[in-house]
Parts: C-alpha cells; structure tokens; sequence
C-alpha cells in the first residue's frame, strides 16, 4: 500500500466510552455540544481522507459535507475541499482487515485516477 501513504483520519464518534450501545436520541440531542471539537481536530490534521466509520449522519448534520455530491466506487464517498470522505462501515465489522482495507484502497486508487487533483 506504500503508493497510497496518505494523511488519514479515522472519525468515530465514541458514544459510550467502553461501550456498545447507545441511547440514539439522547446522543444527537447532545451532539451538537461536540461539533466545534470535531470540527476543530479536522482542521489541524488537515487529512486527505478521512474514513468516516458510520458518522455521516453526523457530518452532515453540523455541515460538513454540505452540497457535496455523493459519488461511488464501491464505496460511498465524497470529495470537499479535496478531502476524500469515505463512508464506511465501522471498523469492528465483522469482516478481514485485509478485506476492509482493501476496499479503501481500491477507492484511493480509482479516486486518484480520475481526480489526480484531489489525491496526489
């Protein structure tokens, strides 16, 4: 994967420390109390991707992707100030790390491709 080494985020909004589960209501009418922060991380690691691990929701609620188009190469993704945000499953899915990586980079490699500007 050396031909990809790129600065990456993963973003995962932990809900519950140590935990699995979460009250869904109770976590987006809070959510709001932490959107600078997230937004504020993003900024310094200055990321060309980041792999969203089912946060979306998230970044499209407080704007982060807004008016961005979806577009897909077997995976969901999006490209804002070229950043690639990659939609993806969360990471403690139940499949290969190899497989799950795999699929990223096959994404990056389509994405450079045919937007050279985004990733270089």
């Amino acid at each position: 994967y050396s031909d990809l080494v790129l600065k990456t985020a993963f973003l995962n909004c932990n809900k519950v420390p140590g935990g699995a589960n979460v009250n869904w209501d109770i976590w987006w009418e809070r959510s709001h109390l932490y959107c600078d922060i997230v937004k504020a991380q993003i900024e310094l690691a200055q990321p060309d991707v980041i792999v969203a691990t089912w946060t979306l929701n998230y970044l499209r609620k407080f704007g982060y992707i807004a008016n961005a188009e979806k577009l897909n190469k077997g995976i969901n993704y999006y490209i804002v100030n070229n950043t690639v945000i990659l939609d993806c499953y969360h990471i403690s899915a139940r499949v290969s790390v190899e497989k799950y990586c795999n699929a990223i980079n096959d994404v990056l490699r389509e994405i450079r491709a045919n937007t050279p500007k985004v990733i270089t």
